[in-house]
């Protein structure tokens, strides 16, 4: 545990500043920045809380900002596609209403 401490502690305000630049807004980059810890966190875990291919920081820089840009990825992808569902349901609601304007 004192590894990922040492780490989160390291690697903190460089990762929320690039979060937050790609974005745009400090709700999902404290959301996204939590989930990048929480996965290396797991991955430490998994090591046995061995951390040695985890403290090289061009290794850990790397795969911390692999994390990022991953999680914003898919981040991006749910908000388009909750956005397209949402004007597709509105577009449809919208296209009753004038068949039943129409029929009336």
């Amino acid at each position: 545990m004192d590894a990922f401490l040492e780490i989160y502690d390291r690697y903190f305000d460089d990762l929320y500043r690039y979060v937050l630049f790609r974005v745009g807004n400090r709700w999902d980059a404290d959301d996204l920045v939590s989930d990048i810890f929480r996965k290396v966190l797991e991955y430490s875990c998994k090591n046995g809380g061995r951390s040695r291919n985890m403290t090289g920081p061009g290794y850990l820089r790397s795969h911390i900002i692999g994390l990022s840009i991953i999680i914003v990825a898919r981040r991006r992808r749910l908000t388009a596609l909750i956005w397209n569902e949402a004007a597709t349901n509105i577009l449809r609601r919208c296209s009753r209403r004038r068949q039943f304007r129409t029929n009336a």
